[in-house]
């Protein structure tokens, strides 16, 4: 298994650039077969997102993404969730990605996080990350200043 880069650290052809979790990773273009949920869980030790199905089905594996439009002349950056089982890590060049450790812990939880353990939002919580990445999502989405309001 090939460590990540972080960034700066591999020639400009042979890498993407991605960003996750507001950290700066140098992608080696040999990855072509890796899917972006393989390079969290298997290269970054970031298992909060979650696999299963590897269809795109059930959900365990959203991520939220920010990346530049590709329509030329546009400055606008696309926000939305995404199946990062289906997603190959290459496509990802230049992408801001948030996984549910970016988005809150047990110290720090954020809101969408304490409002589905203070209304047992939860059953076994294996697809609870997935669940608080759509609704992270939803409240961006919304402008909402906290996701409480989303949820109460």
């Amino acid at each position: 298994m090939t460590p990540p880069f972080k960034s700066s650290s591999v020639g400009a052809a042979d890498h993407i650039t991605v960003t996750i979790n507001g950290v700066k990773y140098d992608v080696p273009t040999t990855f072509s077969e890796v899917s972006l949920n393989q390079y969290l869980r298997e290269h970054l030790y970031l298992t909060g997102t979650k696999v299963t199905c590897r269809e795109g089905g059930c959900g365990v594996c959203t991520v939220h993404v920010a990346y530049p439009d590709p329509t030329p002349d546009s400055k606008a950056i696309i926000q939305r969730s995404i199946n990062s089982c289906l997603c190959p890590i290459l496509s990802c060049d230049k992408w801001e990605i948030t996984t549910v450790e970016g988005v809150g812990n047990q110290n720090n939880p954020h809101p969408i996080q304490t409002a589905m353990t203070d209304h047992y939002g939860t059953q076994c919580g294996y697809c609870t990350p997935g669940w608080v990445m759509s609704m992270y999502r939803y409240s961006t989405l919304m402008g909402f200043k906290t996701s409480t309001t989303l949820i109460l």
